[in-house]
């Protein structure tokens, strides 16, 4: 909600850090991986993320959820009205043609957070953009649990989708808050 007011509010910046910050919110993808996004990564037909490069240089496909396709669909929309952004190869852009970089999006969100009035939980004295793939981990294991899903039956699926390297790299946010280490 805060994302409109990032100046120049008449323009494509504010828009591309609202959906940037939404799909790693929805998804749980790195910043990198985002912004590396090309145009062509982006099958919203097949609803579809193809993370080219990830850590260690992993490709990996990401399913997308309906309402997060519908938001980068209207992002193209907005997008594609600018006659700058319709030859470039990125997926985010930002205004005069510029492809969104990871650099402009973490000054974006250090604007941005100002308008958060809760703390964030842990030893973080702000809230990191980082925080929102932390959470989306955090919450799924969390569902799981609450509906007695055998969680090693689910964490190979889990740790590709979000590209780590091993299931025991996901296996760490389970010590990650404590409302997720007393469910588990």
């Amino acid at each position: 909600r805060a994302a409109p007011a990032l100046h120049p509010t008449a323009h494509l910046r504010a828009e591309t850090c609202a959906k940037i910050i939404g799909l790693i919110a929805a998804c749980g993808l790195r910043l990198s991986e985002v912004t590396g996004l090309q145009r062509q990564d982006v099958d919203l037909e097949s609803s579809c993320l193809h993370i080219r490069y990830g850590k260690f240089g992993k490709a990996r496909l990401v399913p997308l959820h309906a309402t997060t396709r519908n938001a980068l669909r209207d992002y193209v929309r907005q997008r594609d009205r600018d006659p700058r952004c319709l030859d470039a190869d990125a997926f985010f852009m930002f205004d005069r043609g510029r492809a969104a970089g990871t650099r402009q999006v973490h000054y974006a969100f250090k604007t941005i957070r100002k308008a958060l009035l809760a703390r964030p939980c842990g030893g973080h004295s702000r809230y990191r953009l980082h925080d929102l793939r932390h959470t989306f981990v955090c919450r799924r294991i969390e569902r799981w649990y609450q509906r007695g899903v055998a969680i090693d039956s689910k964490i190979l699926a889990l740790s590709t989708y979000i590209g780590h390297v091993s299931p025991a790299d996901t296996y760490w946010y389970v010590t990650a808050t404590p409302r997720l280490l007393s469910l588990a």
